[in-house]
């Protein structure tokens, strides 16, 4: 037996501004990249100041960035890929 629920979001422009659009590119907070940030100076873990340097040039060096800009229907619907969760789930 299987279950699925089926859903259709429409953009209404006459209930949307006049700037509203699917493709349109927002810029907003790096969610993983702050949640590494925020581990790598909780002082539970005692990471040192040169450990925190080479992870921040790591971190700069796989591209993730503080904020980054996508598209609004990638940020709710779609997804979009981070280079630091695929780093994570790549098995190297």
């Amino acid at each position: 037996m299987f279950y699925q629920n089926y859903k259709k979001y429409v953009l209404s422009d006459e209930y949307s501004c006049d700037e509203c659009d699917w493709n349109r590119h927002i810029l907003f907070p790096n969610p993983p990249g702050l949640g590494a940030v925020g581990s790598m100076i909780d002082p539970q873990f005692g990471i040192t100041r040169t450990g925190r340097i080479i992870i921040a040039g790591g971190l700069l060096l796989m591209g993730e960035y503080p904020f980054v800009t996508h598209q609004v229907r990638e940020v709710l619907f779609d997804g979009y890929d981070d280079a630091l969760l695929s780093a994570a789930h790549s098995g190297v």
